[in-house]
């Protein structure tokens, strides 16, 4: 669970960063909800067949897997507003706005 938590969490941040740099910064919700539907589907890949292979049929697997994805992605599009709002005013009061061009992305080190 937790392996499946980092990894997800980081492939989220990469594929946040890299769509960054490559938009020069513009379309954070589409970014946003972008990011979290890959790293939630990397979360699930990894944590439901190591939690439930064996214990369950492969359909009921993937359809957990789909519905898990889903209702994240569809948390991250309804909470979105808030989390511009807060992205908005961190921005301003670090008066940074960084994208990160050049960056190696490792997981670990």
């Amino acid at each position: 669970s937790m392996l499946a938590y980092i990894i997800g969490s980081w492939v989220n941040a990469t594929v946040l960063s890299k769509m960054k740099a490559k938009s020069n910064g513009k379309g954070f919700g589409f970014r946003a909800i972008i990011s979290t539907l890959c790293g939630e589907a990397i979360d699930s890949l990894i944590f439901v067949p190591f939690a439930f292979l064996g214990n369950m049929p492969f359909e009921e697997l993937l359809k957990m897997m789909i519905l898990q994805v889903s209702f994240k992605t569809v948390y991250e599009i309804i909470i979105l507003p808030v989390t511009s709002v807060v992205v908005k005013k961190v921005k301003k009061a670090d008066g940074i706005d960084v994208i990160d061009r050049n960056e190696s992305y490792k997981l670990f080190g």
